[in-house]
C-alpha cells in the first residue's frame, strides 16, 4: 500500500461454498471486531461481481502450513506452540467475553489460525460466525469435520462450547501435529 504496509487480499471464488451471506458476516464482524489476536481487515470490494477482502498481511501463513507442510518450514518448538495456544485462547475469550454481543467464531481449525512474522497467532475466517444472540441454532450443520462439537451435531445448537471444543481439537494438533480430519 501506499502506506509501505503489506497486505494480503482474499478473493471469493464464483465456485466457493462461501457465499454472499458468509461475505457480509465476515465484514460486519471483522469492521467492529479489533484484537491482537483477530486478523486485521484493512477493507472489501463489491465491484463488478467481486468479492474481496483485504487484510494485514500474515507472513509466516497458517498454523496448519506449519504442522502439516514442514518440509519447507522449520518444526515449530515447545515454546512457541505454548505461545500460538495462549494467543488463540485470547481471541478466543474476546470473542466470547469482550465482543459486544458475543460472537461464537464456528471454525476453530489450524488453517484459520494465521501467523505473523513473530510467530503471533491471529484466528480468521469469520465468515460461519455467529452473534450469540441472534441465531445460535444452524439450519444445517457447518464448519469442519473433525473439529465440530458432537453436541452442535447433534442439536444443531451453536454454543461458546462449540468454539471450546474445536480448541481443544487445536490443542490436540498442537501437541500431536496430527491432523484430526
Amino acid at each position: 500500500m501506499s502506506s509501505g504496509e503489506t497486505i494480503a487480499v482474499k478473493v471469493l471464488a464464483t465456485n466457493s461454498k462461501q457465499g454472499e451471506k458468509e461475505f457480509q458476516t465476515e465484514v460486519t464482524l471483522l469492521g467492529r471486531l479489533h484484537h491482537r489476536n483477530l486478523v486485521n481487515l484493512v477493507g472489501y470490494c463489491t465491484e463488478k461481481g467481486q468479492h474481496m477482502l483485504i487484510y494485514v498481511y500474515m507472513s509466516k501463513g497458517s498454523l496448519a502450513s506449519h504442522l502439516y507442510h514442514s518440509q519447507h518450514k522449520e518444526p515449530l518448538n515447545w515454546d512457541v506452540r505454548v505461545h500460538i495456544a495462549l494467543d488463540v485462547a485470547r481471541g478466543l475469550e474476546y470473542l466470547h467475553d469482550g465482543a459486544v454481543p458475543p460472537v461464537i467464531h464456528g471454525d476453530i481449525k489450524s488453517s484459520n489460525i494465521l501467523l505473523d512474522d513473530l510467530m503471533k497467532a491471529r484466528v480468521a475466517d469469520f465468515g460461519l460466525s455467529r452473534v450469540e444472540m441472534v441465531n445460535k441454532h444452524a439450519a444445517n450443520l457447518r464448519g469442519t469435520i473433525g473439529y465440530l462439537d458432537p453436541e452442535y451435531i447433534s442439536t444443531g445448537t451453536f454454543t461458546k462450547k462449540s468454539d471450546v471444543y474445536s480448541f481443544g481439537v487445536l490443542l490436540f494438533e498442537l501437541i500431536a501435529a496430527r491432523n484430526p480430519q
